[in-house]
């Protein structure tokens, strides 16, 4: 695994987890087909996402695809995981999302939509 870099110019945080779906795809670069599992998006950025599993990787070298919803919108990314640690009984991984230009516009949108529906829930106006 590479090293990965946080200094990106854009990376929301969920205050709540995002859900979603994530099959591996690949492994040491040998295509496979594993079975759907769940994971939640703990944060993002159009180069990628930390996210979160019950589901224990195996220590090689791992492509995921990734479904989640954001704001209506569906996503479907395909990423290398780029390291791994387990918390407790779970298990985080951050990884790389391979996405053309487009799709990284998308997320952003779709990032500055949900942010700003969600710093207003809870905010009374009297």
């Amino acid at each position: 695994m590479h090293k990965y870099n946080r200094n990106e110019p854009f990376r929301y945080t969920f205050e709540k987890p995002v859900p979603g779906m994530f099959q591996i795809v690949a492994v040491d670069d040998q295509v496979v087909e594993t079975s759907l599992g769940e994971i939640n998006i703990i944060d993002i950025s159009p180069e990628g996402a930390k996210l979160q599993s019950k589901l224990r990787l195996p220590d090689k070298k791992v492509k995921i695809y990734t479904h989640f919803k954001l704001e209506e919108r569906e996503f479907h990314f395909i990423g290398d995981v780029i390291w791994q640690k387990q918390s407790g009984n779970v298990y985080q991984y951050g990884v790389h999302f391979l996405l053309k230009e487009k799709a990284k516009h998308e997320l952003i949108e779709s990032l500055k939509q949900y942010a700003k529906n969600n710093s207003r829930k809870g905010a009374g106006h009297e």
